[in-house]
């Protein structure tokens, strides 16, 4: 019978640390591996906390150069008389801004390109910089009378320089400089159609102006702080009254502020969220790592019952082991993160308004190192508490099992439960909207769940097969797949995330470009012209023709805007409590068509379609289903329309499902033919080019004879959204990639824990006549499998979740590339058996002597 040894706290403290100082001897490398399983979770979350708190104080520093001006009024009518007295009488300093899309024409280069026009009346911005090559312009930060300011992409791609022509219309402008960077916003605002800025003094001698046009009419003011209360004040009051009559917008620098707040919190959070992932998924293997690093200490701990050690002394000694190795890992991690910090912005830079200094952050650094360890702390604490029923009889009698299982140990069940309790807890704080953490974290334990119950089924199902008429390396490998001290469940859990993050964002990005990819398409439409006034329509028409590009679509384009909803006047409902009618429709000009079909590109999933009415008012109308909700309507609600002055009362009389998609044009509002014809109308025409040369001539006839009708090459439009579209993807995969790390992480640390069993078996297999070839084969097969496995997981799973984001999220059909698909599987298969391969090396070649005598 063993005696207990009773010693002070402070010796018994002594002791406990000395004990676990030796015990880890030859093994602190193996610790080091187990708690690195954290290191990239950590490491992620660390830097996206950092980024954070810097863009948070650099948009705070910078507020007002994010607007550029202390307030901005939008409308897109031309502003009414009453309009025009109200904003002259407001205090501070006004410019005035034109703003629309236009064809440009190139004289040196010989090309046009559809460019947005700025046309100015004064200096902008108020607040921040107009950065220019030369840099003598940023000083004057407006183009001189007759000059322009043209973008730097755009001055490279037509390789211009200070002193050649743009024209624009009937005008032609002196190019004084390249525009590098204004001030509030970001690289990608002159993505699709380069910025030009020119003055706004003979702007209607272009003739690019006209009936139908779509202008944004803006008036930027800049005021001493002292006064811009009394100004706010003023703006606030005529916000839902006059305002929204006149359908004008309003921007302060607080609304710009929350708005780009809101979109970095929900970027940020959603990296976030993947590199909260991986530091999940490091704490599950930590749960099956320190599990097989504890069934190699059974006999050291039952000695140590046996000398008289309590099982709380003996828990203390490897609880002491976790929390320092665990801290070194969190420190680790935390190291990462701070470098990560630095490169993350560089990635972000081109979607940001503003340029990124970094500090560090120490709030951020404490939070990863806390909760990373905290991480470490419960996920081994499961594993720990069976120390507890480790007997002393183990130590003599290897019969001897511990008594009970970690599943029936309500306290290995209370350390699971605040673990996944605080995981829950932290998901919710990151999300900032509760459903959303919700469904991401239920989302996660389905997952995790799914792949659990995979290869729970794999290990059963290979126990049961036949596998006599196999070559013996192959029933050896299939075996290690199932037999006591496997690592399946924890590779096709860690690895089998991995891919099921990465696949899915690849099928999703796919689906998207595929709804612009109009180049693999001979039938559909490449190219828009937009614009095209009810005079100019025929010869347009005619001109296709004689260019060999007869037109397809001819949709009629009428502008409106919206004056009751269900006989509610708009600025009743703008200050209705819980006003179901969404901001943006209260300033919008629709552009609005009638036809006597539904194009093959939408269906009718509400109500009928009505393709030709001859009674009189209300007109029935077909709305699109994704403004059914911002217009808070359904089914035979009434909405009036102000048609250019003209009231026109209508009813909704079906909703319609419509696939956006390049080259095939539609409208969220249809009215049926013999009702609004009579307004005035503007049409968009499409076209299907055969090549870029064809499409250049047409702007070259376009531009010459119609400077007015405007040019979209969709080719162009579908390489610009693919390249903004990898540049986010670029983002994600890297820090998805955290997750993968993580999966090899704990592959490895997988691998070296069950290390001695690998070489014993080895060692046997060897003194019974195997060749060291047969070992390698075999473990070059169980690795193989084992990626093989977890990639087939991932990838199913991804799949189901790449579908459901794709249909019910973004509405598109889903399809799969059987390359890309396939790229993936192969790439987490080598990367599996490289990295088995690494941290097994040597196994095959142990000496059988050495390892007989140790048994």
């Amino acid at each position: 019978m063993s005696q207990k040894i009773k010693l002070s706290g402070k010796a018994r403290a002594g002791w406990i640390a000395r004990m676990a100082w030796r015990d880890s001897r030859g093994k602190r490398l193996l610790l080091l591996l187990f708690t690195s399983s954290v290191v990239f979770g950590i490491g992620a979350i660390v830097a996206i906390h950092s980024l954070r708190e810097n863009l948070k104080r650099i948009v705070d520093e910078q507020a007002r150069s994010l607007l550029g001006s202390d307030i901005v009024l939008q409308t897109r009518q031309m502003p009414s008389s009453e309009l025009t007295r109200f904003i002259a009488s407001l205090p501070g300093e006004k410019v005035n801004e034109r703003r629309f899309r236009s064809m440009a024409f190139f004289p040196t280069a010989g090309e046009s390109r559809f460019v947005q026009v700025r046309a100015v009346d004064g200096a902008l911005p108020f607040y921040g910089e107009m950065e220019t090559i030369p840099e003598g312009v940023q000083s004057q930060r407006a183009p001189k009378p007759g000059h322009a300011i043209i973008e730097e992409s755009l001055s490279l791609q037509m390789g211009l320089l200070p002193g050649d022509t743009v024209v624009l219309g009937s005008k032609e402008y002196t190019i004084e400089a390249a525009l590098l960077r204004m001030a509030g916003e970001s690289e990608l605002t002159g993505f699709f159609a380069p910025r030009i800025y020119i003055p706004l003094e003979g702007i209607e001698e272009t003739g690019l102006i006209q009936e139908g046009s779509i202008v944004r009419y803006r008036t930027a003011i800049g005021i001493d702080s002292e006064e811009l209360p009394r100004l706010l004040s003023r703006i606030e009051a005529e916000k839902n009254t006059f305002f929204v009559d006149e359908s004008v917008r309003v921007e302060t620098v607080e609304d710009r502020r929350q708005g780009i707040e809101s979109v970095l919190n929900n970027l940020l959070d959603f990296l976030n969220l993947i590199g909260f992932v991986a530091l999940l998924l490091g704490g599950v293997g930590i749960v099956g790592a320190v599990n097989v690093y504890l069934q190699g200490k059974r006999e050291t701990i039952a000695i140590l019952r046996c000398l008289g050690s309590s099982s709380k002394s003996a828990f203390s000694i490897y609880l002491g082991q976790m929390m320092t190795f665990g801290l070194i890992g969190a420190s680790m991690g935390t190291v990462l993160g701070i470098g990560a910090q630095f490169i993350i912005p560089s990635l972000l830079q081109s979607f940001l308004p503003f340029p990124i200094e970094m500090r560090l952050s120490y709030p951020a650094i404490l939070t990863g190192l806390l909760f990373g360890w905290l991480i470490v702390f419960f996920s081994a604490l499961i594993p720990l508490l069976g120390i507890r029923k480790i007997s002393p009889l183990s130590a003599i009698r290897s019969s001897v099992e511990s008594s009970g299982s970690s599943f029936r140990d309500p306290l290995a069940w209370l350390a699971a439960g605040i673990l996944l309790s605080s995981l829950l807890a932290f998901t919710l704080q990151q999300s900032r909207q509760p459903i959303t953490g919700l469904y991401f974290f239920g989302g996660l334990l389905v997952s995790l769940g799914l792949l659990s119950a995979l290869a729970w089924s794999l290990r059963a199902a290979l126990r049961r097969l036949r596998m006599a008429s196999m070559p013996y390396a192959y029933r050896t490998a299939l075996g290690n797949l199932y037999r006591p001290n496997n690592r399946t469940l924890l590779m096709v859990v860690t690895l089998g995330m991995g891919v099921l993050l990465i696949n899915t964002l690849l099928l999703v990005r796919d689906g998207l470009l595929g709804q612009v990819n109009i180049e693999s398409s001979d039938d559909a439409a490449n190219v828009i012209l937009l614009d095209v006034q009810s005079n100019q329509r025929d010869e347009v028409i005619g001109l296709l023709s004689d260019t060999g590009l007869p037109a397809r679509d001819i949709l009629p384009v009428i502008t409106m805007r919206v004056d009751r909803i269900k006989g509610k006047p708009m600025r009743e409902w703008k200050t209705t409590p819980d006003s179901p009618v969404s901001d943006w429709v209260y300033t919008w000009e629709f552009r609005n068509t009638y036809r006597d079909h539904v194009l093959d590109n939408a269906e009718v999933i509400a109500g009928s379609f009505v393709p030709r009415y001859d009674g009189g008012e209300p007109y029935p109308v077909s709305l699109s289903e994704n403004v059914i909700e911002d217009f808070g309507v359904d089914i035979g609600d009434q909405i009036t329309w102000n048609v250019q002055g003209v009231e026109v009362e209508t009813v909704v009389s079906s909703i319609r499902r419509v696939r956006w998609q390049a080259g095939r044009q539609n409208f969220n509002i249809v009215f049926p033919l013999d009702t609004i014809e009579a307004a005035p109308t503007v049409y968009a025409i499409s076209v299907k080019s055969p090549s870029r040369l064809e499409t250049a001539n047409l702007q070259q006839s376009l531009t010459k004879q119609f400077p007015n009708v405007s040019l979209i090459d969709l080719s162009l439009v579908f390489k610009s959204l693919e390249e903004i579209l990898n540049k986010a993807t670029f983002v994600i995969k890297f820090m998805a990639g955290f997750t993968i790390a993580t999966g090899l992480l704990v592959l490895a640390g997988a691998v070296i824990s069950s290390r001695y069993q690998r070489i014993r078996e080895s060692v046997l297999f060897r003194t019974l006549g195997a060749s060291t070839r047969f070992i390698r084969t075999v473990l070059t097969l169980e690795f193989l499998l084992l990626g093989l496995i977890s990639g087939l997981a991932g990838l199913a799973l991804s799949v189901a979740a790449s579908w459901a984001l794709l249909r019910f999220v973004f509405s598109i059909p889903f399809s799969i590339h059987p390359f890309q698909t396939g790229t993936v599987l192969v790439a987490v298969i080598f990367l599996t058996w490289v990295t088995g391969w690494l941290t097994s090396r040597g196994i095959a070649t142990q000496a059988p002597l050495a390892v007989l005598r140790k048994e």
